[in-house]
């Protein structure tokens, strides 16, 4: 119905009932976590959780990709396994899944015109499941990006103070410079180049301190691992970018500026 196309293997049959050798369908990431590399199919498995007696063994008989049936941030428990519902069905629940805008009044109206006492619970739209699921993911999501711009902001402020406080201290130097006959590019390089060290030195340090810290933000990411390089490369990019931005405007400004001034400033 979702479109979910099994990895390997097979799926459920109607073949798979009571009396048959019992099968079940794993996520990938079960398999990953618990079976390794090892080859999934016609492995078999059983339910146990130290107080209960275990289920009979199941044969694995197909992969299906993870569907997150515990949270979109859980990516390995609860284990994801499907078993035959005429094989098992003490241990299912029923879950019916409808297209259109009345779907939820129309459920309601079907079930108890077969059965007025049975519940139905649970009921709400694929995006409100989806909303429910990944809230505080969301949240922290939108918050980290909110401080994460607040940050880029400071410190492009602070490093364009950095600079201009920088080129303010070297005016007499350029002015030198320029009297001698240096010229505008040749000042906007010296700047450049001293901005490009203080620049990869700072980005040397935070990404390190970020790499160390980024473990403990594992818990509130998805479908991104706490070290990946190309977020990583991507935040260097940004902030390399701003950074050398925020250099513009001081290194715009010395190349204009009168040598004769320059040589007269204190």
């Amino acid at each position: 119905m979702f479109g979910v196309k099994l990895s390997r293997g097979r799926a459920i049959s109607a073949a798979d009932r009571a009396g048959s050798e019992r099968v079940a369908v794993i996520s990938e990431s079960f398999a990953r976590r618990i079976l390794g590399s090892a080859e999934p199919i016609g492995q078999r498995v059983r339910f146990a959780d130290g107080e209960s007696e275990a289920s009979d063994w199941m044969t694995i008989v197909g992969v299906m990709p993870t569907l997150y049936g515990g949270g979109m941030d859980n990516d390995a428990f609860p284990a994801e396994v499907l078993t035959a519902y005429r094989q098992e069905p003490s241990q299912s629940s029923v879950e019916v899944v409808m297209v259109g805008n009345e779907a939820a009044a129309t459920l309601r109206k079907l079930v108890a015109s077969l059965d007025p006492e049975a519940p139905v619970y649970d009921v709400s739209s694929l995006d409100e499941a989806l909303a429910q699921s990944m809230w505080h993911v969301r949240l922290f999501g939108g918050t980290f990006v909110a401080f994460g711009i607040l940050a880029i902001v400071l410190a492009a402020i602070g490093l364009y103070a950095v600079m201009a406080f920088s080129v303010t201290r070297r005016v007499r130097e350029i002015g030198i410079r320029l009297a001698l006959g240096a010229t505008r590019a040749d000042v906007v390089r010296m700047i450049f180049r001293g901005a490009s060290l203080t620049i990869g030195v700072g980005m040397t340090a935070g990404l390190l301190l970020g790499a160390l810290l980024a473990r403990g933000l594992s818990s509130v990411l998805f479908g991104v691992s706490a070290k990946d390089p190309v977020v990583f490369a991507i935040v260097a990019a940004v902030l390399a970018t701003v950074a050398m931005v925020a250099c513009l405007v001081p290194a715009q400004r010395a190349t204009r500026m009168d040598p004769v001034v320059a040589l007269r400033a204190d």
